[in-house]
């Protein structure tokens, strides 16, 4: 078991990456006003989305900052083993 406990601990961290950056997405978009604010006609997104570069940079810097937050998060876990 010893020998793929390394790998095992490669694929917990990259599962809960992909988890916490699923959670951040949506922590930003709650941020942000809320599903029903972003939803509704003349909201943020629907302002957003009228605009093909204003769309494109939302949604390219937004998953950049989520990424960057898991990453954060996840080099401050330490491995007692």
């Amino acid at each position: 078991m010893q020998d793929y406990q390394g790998y095992f601990a490669s694929l917990g961290y990259g599962f809960s990456a992909l988890v916490l950056l699923v959670v951040a997405l949506r922590w930003f978009d709650i941020l942000a006003g809320g599903w029903n604010h972003f939803r509704r006609e003349g909201g943020p997104l629907q302002i957003i989305h009228r605009d093909s570069r204003a769309c494109a940079l939302y949604y390219g810097l937004r998953f950049l900052g989520a990424a960057v937050l898991v990453g954060f998060v996840l080099s401050s876990i330490r491995l007692g083993f």
